[in-house]
This record gives C-alpha cells, structure tokens and sequence, in this order.
C-alpha cells in the first residue's frame, strides 16, 4: 500500500503493509535456500579466494612456467646444461594406489584430511626441458622430463578440489556443510586461511614523500616517486625514483633484500636506440608543462653531463654499448649469471628482471620512464600533490591465488638449483660425458631429489603464516599471513573471508595515519566493521557488494582497447604540446590525448563499460576509467593524465548509472572523481552522475545484520559486530563428522523476529544465534545495576539460552607405543579387557560407549599390546564431565597399516548461569547469577584407519558433550552492541507480571539507554512487540525509515491496532507485594544473544598447587592450575580499604614466604654461611651467630638480591629501626 495510507489513521492499512512485507521476506527466503547447490550470496564470500585459487590453476601455472628464469650451469667436463619448467599442473588430491586396498574410491575428500590430521594435497606435476651445449654453446642433445613434484596443498571447493561442482545433496555425503563454499585450506586437520591484505596499487607511480629517505645517502631528499611492478607469475619488484639535492634522480631497487642505486639516466640510455640521441632524450623529458622550464632544462642536462665524465675503459659513457657494458660488469658477480654470459647479457638479465618488470619492451619501459621522471620533477616543484599511501584509492588486495603463485615461482626456481646441486654431486667423479650420460644422471638426480620439499615449504607458510623467502616476493612482511579458520559461529567464520588487514608492519607503529576512515573507503571498506583496539582501523572488512577483479587482461584485450582508444581520438605519438594528457593503461603509456577531448573520451568509454556495446573491443564490465584532470589557475593536484586499469586484484563496487540506468562497477581511484548520491534527493544537476543502489550498501555483511542501526551510537554498532562473532550460535550443520578442537553451539536456537534483508539474502536462519527474550526495563533488585541483568529461573529451566560444548580428543595409538622397536610393527589395537570390572562401562573394541557420561580421571578407551598381552587405558583428563557424542577411527593415507587414531568429540553444555552476560541487539548487557554442576556425555565414536584400509584401525577420534547452563556470571547481549552479566536467577513468582499474567524472561537496567544511546534497542522492543501481536516478522534493514516516515508512529500504530500502548508500555504489578507498580513499565521482545565468554571457562579456584621454580610464586593461568594474579592495582585497592593484613596473606603468606638470615651488622643477606655454631657472617670476620638474625621475607626479594649482586650492586637490611627499612646502595 502507498506511504499516505500508512501515515493516516488506518490501522489496517499498517497491518497488511507488515503482512505485504513478510510476505517479500517468505519470497526472499525460498528463493535464497535453493537445494542444487550452496547459496549464491554465501559463494560471494569466498570469491575472491576461490576464484584466484583456480585462476592460478588455469592460467597462473602457464604464467609461471614462462615467467621462471632456466637454470644453466657448466658441468665439470665443462659441458653447459639449461633447464627450463615448460608446463606445470596440480591434479586432484588421491591416495595412493595400493594393492589390496579396500577403499571405496580412490580420492580423498576434506573430510578425511580432517579426520587424519593430515593434509590436504594434491600432487604437483612438472614437465622440464633439457638441453646440454658444448663449450662453444652449440646445442649437442635435447630431453623433456615429466616429473611428479610432490603433494602441494589445495584449496578446498576450488577447481583443484573433489568437491567441485556438487550440490548439496553430493556434498552432504562427502561429511560436508550443505553451504560448503570452500575457500581455505586443510593443513594438518586444521582449517587455514589466507588472509586478504592490503598492498599498494600496482604498476602505478606514487609521488611520495618519505622522510627515512635521507638516510640513504649523500644528497637524498625526502622526495621520490614509486612504482610496484608484477611480473605474470605475480612476483613484485619496487622501483624508486629519489630525487637528490644536486638535481639529478637515482633509481633504486631491491635484489635479494639490498637495496641497489643508478642513475636513472644511465637507465634511460640503456633503453634506448642505438639511434636515440641526447636531444630527443631531452625533448621527452621536457615534454609538457615544462617546455619554457629553465630548471628543469638545466636539472636534465646536468644529469647528462654527470654521465659523460663517468668513465670505462677509458673512453666517456657516451654510447649506449658502452653504458650496457658498464653496468653489466658492475653487477656481474650480484646477479650470480653463468661465466659465459656478456656484460651486455648481464645488463639484459638486469633490465627485463628488475626495472619496471610489468613491461616487456624497452620502448614500453622509456616511456613509463619519462612520465615518472616528468611527475617526480613536477612534484619537486610543488606543480602537483603527492597522493595518500593509506587511501583506499592506491589499494589493492592481495590474494591467495597470487600469493600461492608467487611462493611456487620461487621454490620452483629452489628446486631447480637443488637438481643441479644434485646433479653435480652424482657427476662429481665422471672426467668425460656426452648428452646421453648427462641426460641419464638428470634423470637418477631428480630421482633422488626430496618430493616433499615444495610440500613443506607450503605447510609452514600456510600453518604458520611465514613468509621464508629469499627476495621476500616483493611484499613488505614476512608473517601473518595465514589465520585460523575459527567456526564460532557463521559471522565469524565468514568474516575470515571478508576481513582486509593493513599488514603487520603497522601493528607496532605509533602512527595514526594508517587506522583512519577515509572517504575513499566509501562503498568498498565497512566504516563499522573494524575492531576496538589495537588492530582498530587495521584490520577492515569489505563491503556487502564490494568485490576484488580477478581476471587478469590478455594481449588480445589490451590491443584491442588500444584501438577503440584509437578510435575516439588517442595519438600514438607524443606531442611536445602542453595541452595534452598521457594516456596509462595498465601502467604502459600507449598515447596521448589533447586537453578538449580527454573529457570527451572517458565519457564515451564510461558509457561502453555501462551498456556494455564495446565488449568486444576491450571495454571491459570491470574497466576502472580515472581522468586527472588539470586544474585550472594552478590549483594543487595529483599529477594529470588519463589511466585505465583493467589488472586483478582491484576493489570494485556497483553503482547505478543515472545515463545510461544500468549497473556500472567503479573501483577505488575512479570513485573519487564521479558524483555519486546516495538518494535521489541528493542529486545535483551537471555534477551527480551515479547513484548507489541501496542506502546501506556501505556496511559489511556482519554490520548490515543489526536491526535500526542508523539509530544507535557508532560505538555500538562497532561493538555488535564483535558480539556477534563471539555468540554462540550454529557453527556448523555437519558437525557429527568433525573433529574441530572445540564447538560452541546454542541449544534451543530461534529465528529473529525482527531482521534485515540481507539476514535472509544468507539464510542466516540454517545457523541462527540468539532467542527471542521477553525483556521488561525496570529496576527491580540492586541485582540489576550497571551492566548486570536479572534472568527468570523458569525460563532458564524451560531453555532460554541452553549451550553446550563439543569437544574432540584424538586417541593415536602409534604414539602410545613406548619401545622405539615396535614403533614400526604396530602392536597396539582397541580391546577390551572382559576380566577387569572397573572397565566395563567400556564397549566390547574397548572404546567409550555413545551417550554415556564421561567423568573427569575416568579411564576413556582400553587398548591391547598385541606383543606383550598387556591392557593399558588412556584416560579422561578434562576437568568436568562431558558426554561422549562421536567416537572415529582413524588411519594412515595407504590404508596398509591399522587404524591408531581415535577422535573422541565431547559435548559440554552451556546453560545460562550466573555472571553470563546478555545483550540485545542494540548493545544493551544484562548479567547472569548461579551455577547447577553439569555432566558430559559420548556422543560419538569413530575408528579411521589408513587411506586403503588393509591394516586394523589404530586411530579414534571421541566426542564430548559438556552442557553449559546459564548461570551467574555468564555473557548475554543484544544485537545493539551491549553486553551484560547474568547477576541473578530470580524465581517466577518474585518477578514482576503484566496484567496478562505475562512474566519476563529478562529484567533490564533502564539506566542502561541513557548512556549508551542505542535507540535502535527501543525501536526493536516495539518492533518485536508487535511481531508477536500481528505474527509477523518485520524488516529492520537501516534507512527505510525517515522524518517524514518515523518508525516509532509505524510500529506505535501496530501496537495500537493489537489492543496495547502506541508507547509500548504496560501496566505491571509487583511479584513479592502483589501490587500494581507506579508507573507503566516498557515491555518488548529483544533477540539476545548468549556469548561465549563463560564462568564454567574462565573461574578459576586454588589453595594450593604449582609454584614458579625461579621465584617460587604461583603460576597463572587456568589451564596450569594457577592462581589469580594480585597486581599492583589489586594492591592500591586493598590499601584503600585499610586492610593491609589480607595483603600480608596474599603477597606473603600465600605466595612465596620464606626464612632467611641477616647479619644485623653488616645488613647482609648473602653472605651467611652455617657453621656447627650456627649462621655466621663472612664479611663481619669476628662476628658469632649472636649476630645474625632470622627473618621472613618474600623468595623473590632473594632472587633479586642475588640478579643485583651479579652486576655489582650490594643491599643491606637496616635490621636496627623498628620499620625495617630496606636500603640500596651502589657499590
């Protein structure tokens, strides 16, 4: 129905707009939850990881044979080998194929890798061509080599993957999630990700400042202009043009982490014709707005002069030849090339490898040249503005495609030097070889080499993160590159996929420049989903319709680009004009164009990319189209020109065309530059050229979850965000065949009433995270001050917020075994010993029984030496009872050998108790406040043996059930960014009731909306109150409502129409009096969500237990039964109450007291000795044991005595005075 019926005063016209709407959110629903295959918008989160993963696996492996240099080297029988990678491919992972085997199907699954603790890999195959020339390098013998590399891990769901193209059906019976979308890796049984990182726009020079720069040698400025150049295997090289106080520019570049310098005209004569004379040199770089430039004109010509008294072989470096020459010989020995190469190979190698790698050509490398040497002089002059390092405008993404890509590059180039170290050693005794002996020993050297030196070169880089690189691939960190893939809940594992981090190297910079939000970031990173703290404003998550380009362009593309720009008016040829643009396209100058039509031509190439008339031609869907322009009067801007991007890895975004009303991606640099509104009542006539599809397309998808978020405080949507990924929730639906460490899961999960669009766009229903609470704001009891809440003890019996725990345990038996002798022969299997009554609870394998409670020092499982006839057990060593859900066997990949491993997943539940903390949706806490001891159950059993199953199962993995009730002290929160603490479990007939007899399930602090300002928390209270009335479920997506149409008159007018107050207050009457309070009290229904932060975790209770072996204090920490650590804020409490007596008895009595002697002398602790008199002093020669004195003093006073005589320093007690005073002196 139209707006004007729903403002008025028709309460039915209310009613069936909420019903039409409900109606849209059944539609949405059934159209999101198809069942041949995972959900669309589910598969747009893993996108760019699996989609460069397999653009790696089409086209980056092609890319990556041609990009590795071949390896040459001279035997010693001074014979020349080449070898040269001529294809590469990674085949789906398969076990081995043994005879006898009794496997069902020869490939391996995700889930298996899971089960086994191993790794999910396929096989690495290579072909390698050989050739081998004599010593004048004519060609004697050929040879090609098909070799299997070794295992190398794959990405699951990614082409590589056996899952692959199943749906759902085929999925669940791999033991996969139905919404499986893949994405990340399995390494050693664990789930790990490639984290997205930001990284500096490539092939695009920056005009940069920085002022470290000076440091690099005499006459550097602070002033400079920098280009990251990829090669097509994604390996990256930085150039870097310093501008020095003499006027001339050096080029720099990093070769195997040092740093090396050149003049940049001596580079520019190497790329040059032999025809290229000093003039036309001079004319390029004079080019443009410099052309009447004195300074310029005597800054180039300098540069030129320098070069000419620079001498070689006594002659000036005048010709190209002779530069060539000069500069391969001074890098010879750096380069590490073969003997045999020139000095004019050597300046090649250095040139195509290390100067501006992205382009091939030497006149495609002249001219990027020349454009940065024209931008760094116009900087230098403050003719233009350098741009922001930290805008998301030079940002692009690194992926894990690339990454992988780049890491396989260089240990392939490894491996190639390991053959030849190989080969050498085999040939080390021949004195003559032809082609064909040669060729044999390279076969036997490969033979021989370790197939699993690729494979563990990626385990550590993917299980831990670390970059172990020689050149460092161009990237500027060496760890955090990898992250667990946690399955808390689904806003957590998904926001792995979305996250975009900075870089490590900013964690522990004291600038602030890095963290801040700028308007570049808008549509492409969420201005809400950042974390508080230390990783705020680095660690950022792409928007809901941000996506990252993958394709990368092909030759055909580019020339056929180049021609359309041909078409619409580009010149080839450079103009000595001023009133002209260079046009850029991937960072390569292919023309120019005149002032007057540069405007012209980007509009008509913006309208091709929007109609999409021009595919053919190269205008491609995701062309990001950036015109500088120049401004006029001299206004302070970035450096002009016209540049197109059509490389990966870029941030892209829809907007809506207002032209041609189609669709159009912009990226980040082309944002910057058109007028975008968000509604149509922020169009502006000749300037407003786009328009955002929806008003909340800048949040993330965790942020764009949370209910009338425009009408909370910013901190509290930031805060939801991180709540939201620490509820506990659904993590997973196949959760029977896991074996994750631990799982955190809600037992009595319902659907949100109130919830946004894109909460159904994801079918967030399969994996819901909260209850739909009853919640009265009053202040009942002192038990709800703060941020504390008070609970109905029925509804926590009847199973408000019930948790639980799954926990799994892996039993191997090869690790049991004690003599290293039968390590090899497998002598221990599951069984039961019948004739011992303490282990009958045990099944008839020896193995927990499925269902039954488990107890802590309880005996677990029971095996069987086979050699010895000896039962032993391993034993329950968690420290509360659980219930064993799952237990599996396990075995090794051939499948030879018995299955040793047993994972035993536990379930330990969570019900709500005291000190758990509440929330609603609008970041409103509540507290929790009493505990009810819980046991734990087997919930399954499972035995895995190896990958062809011939031998026993010699593995189990158990699972446990925990249950986790709530009780005092747990976590709760809203959906609004506030979390409380379950303070007390308030009985029903003590709580306040409406005048239905309607009891709450929560009792709420109203002092809790005054601070915290989360009006999206009241709107939600009316919102869920009239939900429950009508039956509906409304929509609380942002920015559907406004002044002229305010959500509090819509959802007013429901309650209203229900028979309630338009205010959504009751009456209520007391429940320990009976009588009616004095005022209405507001009542509503919140989504709250229960965190995982919970007593049953995190108390820890200690009289006695371990002790510091160093200082003799006890230790912290929970898992090490520790005690809880009195600090020195602990301290300065207690002593603002005046109780200095327990202080005593913690710091002293309770920790490390001890009884020492002192000489009341000489004040001395350490140089007592015990004699048969008894303790004397050796300082004090004369003095007898009269003198010595017992006192009791902390151990850890002694140990620093001790530390501070070992540097000299003497102490002494003043023994004498009644306070005691303890006196340093320096010797």
């Amino acid at each position: 129905m139209g707006k004007k019926n729903r403002e008025h005063n028709s309460t039915i016209s209310s009613t069936s707009s909420t019903r039409q709407q409900d109606e849209t959110f059944e539609y949405l629903t059934k159209t999101f939850n198809r069942k041949d295959g995972p959900i669309p918008a589910m598969c747009d989160v893993t996108r760019p990881h699996v989609d460069s993963f397999n653009w790696m696996l089409k086209e980056g492996l092609m890319k990556a044979a041609s990009a590795i240099l071949p390896l040459e080297f001279e035997t010693n029988t001074k014979l020349r080998v080449k070898l040269k990678f001529v294809s590469l491919e990674i085949a789906r992972p398969k076990a081995k194929v043994v005879a006898g085997a009794n496997r069902l199907s020869h490939y391996v699954y995700p889930a298996e890798a899971r089960m086994g603790k191993s790794t999910y890999s396929g096989t690495l195959h290579a072909r390698i061509h050989g050739e081998v020339f004599d010593q004048n390098g004519k060609l004697i013998g050929r040879e090609s080599y098909d070799r299997s590399l070794g295992p190398i891990p794959v990405m699951v769901r990614s082409d590589a993957c056996n899952l692959a193209n199943m749906n759902t059906k085929e999925l669940c019976s791999k033991y996969e999630e139905p919404n499986e979308n893949g994405g990340y890796f399995i390494v050693k049984g664990y789930e790990r990700i490639v984290r997205l990182l930001t990284m500096t726009r490539r092939n695009y020079p920056i005009a940069m400042s920085r002022g470290r720069w000076r440091q690099r040698g005499p006459g550097f400025t602070d002033r400079g202009v920098q280009i990251r150049c990829l090669s097509d295997d994604q390996r990256g090289v930085e150039n870097t043009l310093h501008y020095l106080d003499t006027g001339a520019i050096s080029l720099a570049f990093m070769f195997r982490k040092e740093m090396y310098f050149i003049p940049v005209i001596m580079i520019l004569k190497m790329l040059a014709d032999d025809n290229t004379s000093d003039r036309e040199i001079h004319a390029n770089l004079m080019r443009g707005t410099y052309r009447n430039n004195s300074a310029l004109d005597s800054n180039i010509k300098y540069m030129l002069r320098q070069l000419q008294k620079t001498y070689w072989n006594e002659q000036p470096l005048i010709t190209r030849q002779l530069i060539i020459d000069y500069v391969g010989s001074h890098f010879r020995t750096r380069l590490q090339r073969p003997s045999w190469h020139t000095n004019a190979d050597i300046a090649r190698y250095l040139l195509d490898n290390y100067i501006l790698i992205h382009l091939k050509s030497d006149k495609a490398k002249f001219q990027m040249l020349t454009f940065m040497i024209r931008k760094l002089f116009s900087y230098v002059r403050d003719e233009c503005k350098a741009e922001d390092q930290d805008a998301p405008s030079m940002h692009e993404i690194l992926l894990p495609g690339h990454v992988y890509l780049a890491l396989l590059s260089e240990r392939l180039e490894t491996w190639l030097i390991s053959l030849r170290e190989t080969f050498l050693k085999l040939n080390k005794s021949t004195k003559t070889s032809n082609d064909a002996s040669i060729t044999t020993k390279l076969r036997l050297a490969m033979d021989t080499m370790d197939k699993e030196q690729i494979a563990k070169a990626f385990e550590h880089f993917l299980a831990t993160g670390n970059l172990n690189s020689k050149t460092n691939l161009g990237l500027r960190q060496t760890s955090g590159f990898s992250i667990i893939a946690e399955r808390l809940n689904i806003l957590r594992f998904i926001s792995h996929f979305r996250s975009v981090h900075r870089g490590d190297a900013f964690t522990e910079t004291k600038t602030t420049s890095v963290r801040k939000l700028l308007p570049e970031a808008w549509g492409f990173l969420c201005a809400v989903h950042t974390p508080d703290g230390s990783l705020c404003g680095l660690l950022n998550h792409l928007c809901m319709t941000c996506q990252v380009t993958q394709d990368t362009p092909t030759n055909t593309s580019i020339d056929a680009l180049i021609d359309t720009l041909l078409s619409y008016g580009m010149r080839r040829a450079p103009s000595l004009d001023i009133d002209c643009y260079d046009v850029v396209l991937d960072g390569q100058v292919v023309g120019f164009v005149d002032d007057n039509q540069a405007p012209l031509i980007t509009a008509q190439l913006r309208f091709d990319k929007a109609t999409g008339n021009r595919r053919r031609s190269g205008v491609a869907e995701h062309l990001e189209i950036v015109l500088v322009p120049k401004e006029p009067h001299g206004l302070y801007t970035l450096y002009p020109g016209l540049f197109i991007f059509t490389t990966p890895a870029r941030m892209i975004r829809p907007v809506m065309n207002l032209l041609t009303k189609t669709t159009e991606y912009v990226g980040t640099f082309e944002q910057v530059y058109l007028g975008i509104c968000i509604t149509h009542d922020e169009f502006v006539p000749g300037h407003t050229t786009h328009q955002e599809l929806t008003q909340y397309n800048f949040l993330s998808i965790t942020a764009s979850l949370t209910p009338f978020s425009e009408y909370n405080q910013s901190p509290r949507n930031m805060y939801q965000c991180q709540m939201g990924k620490q509820t506990m929730g659904t993590p997973t639906l196949a959760y029977r065949k896991r074996n994750d460490n631990k799982l955190y899961y809600i037992t009595t999960p319902q659907a949100p009433l109130i919830r946004t669009r894109v909460y159904n766009q994801y079918a967030l229903d399969d994996y819901a995270m909260g209850t739909n609470a009853i919640v009265a704001v009053l202040s009942y009891t002192g038990y709800d001050m703060e941020d504390a809440m008070v609970i109905n003890k029925s509804s926590i019996e009847r199973g408000f917020a019930h948790g639980a725990i799954y926990a799994s345990e892996l039993i191997d038996l090869q690790e049991l075994v004690t003599d290293r002798t039968d390590q090899g022969k497998h002598p221990l299997v599951f069984s039961l010993d019948t004739k011992n009554p303490l282990w009958r609870h045990l099944d008839a394998d020896g193995l927990p029984v499925i269902g039954s409670t488990i107890q802590p020092d309880a005996v677990l499982c029971c095996y069987l030496n086979t050699l010895t006839q000896e039962y032993k057990t391993v034993r329950y060593h968690k420290k509360e009872p659980a219930y064993i859900m799952s237990v599996t066997l396990v075995g090794d990949e051939d499948g030879k050998l018995p299955k040793s491993k047993a994972w035993i997943m536990y379930r330990i539940m969570r019900t709500p108790i005291i000190g758990d903390k509440f929330s609603s949706r609008h970041g409103q806490k509540g507290v929790c406040s009493r505990r009810y001891p819980t046991p734990a159950y087997i919930m399954s059993v499972t035995l895995v043996g190896d990958e062809d199953g011939k031998l026993p199962k010699s593995k189990a993995w158990i699972m446990y059930r925990i249950m986790r009730t709530p009780i005092i002290g747990d976590k709760f929160s809203s959906r609004h960014g506030q979390k409380g603490v379950c303070s007390r479990l308030y009985p029903t007939e003590d709580l306040p009731f409406t005048e239905s007899g309607l009891v709450p399930d929560i009792i709420f602090n109203p002092h809790g909306f005054p601070s915290r300002m989360t009006i999206g928390m009241l709107l939600e209270f009316m919102a869920g109150k009239s939900a429950v009335l009508h039956g509906l479920s409304h929509d609380g997506t942002p920015f559907q409502f406004n002044d002229d149409y305010p959500a509090v008159d819509y959802y007013g007018r429901l309650l209203r129409a229900a028979g309630f107050s338009y205010y959504g207050t009751e009456s209520m009457y007391s429940g320990t009096t009976g009588l009616q309070l004095e005022v209405d009290i507001f009542v509503g229904v919140v989504y709250y969500q229960r965190l995982r932060h919970l007593v049953s975790d995190k108390f820890q209770v200690r009289t006695t237990g371990p002790v510091d072996a160093l200082t003799n204090q006890p230790v912290k920490g929970r898992r090490r039964e520790g005690g809880i650590r009195v600090g020195e804020m602990e301290r300065d409490a207690l002593l603002g109450h005046g109780v200095a007596g327990i202080l005593l008895d913690r710091l002293l009595h309770c920790s490390d007291e001890t009884r020492a002697y002192v000489c009341t002398r000489c004040g001395s602790l350490l140089s007592l000795v015990k004699t048969k008199i008894g303790y004397v002093c050796r300082y004090c020669c004369g003095s007898s044991s009269n003198t010595v004195q017992r006192v009791t003093i902390p151990y850890v006073l002694q140990y620093l005595i001790a530390e501070l005589a070992s540097v000299g320093i003497k102490t002494h007690f003043d023994t004498q005075s009644v306070v005691r005073n303890f006196v340093l002196s320096s010797q």
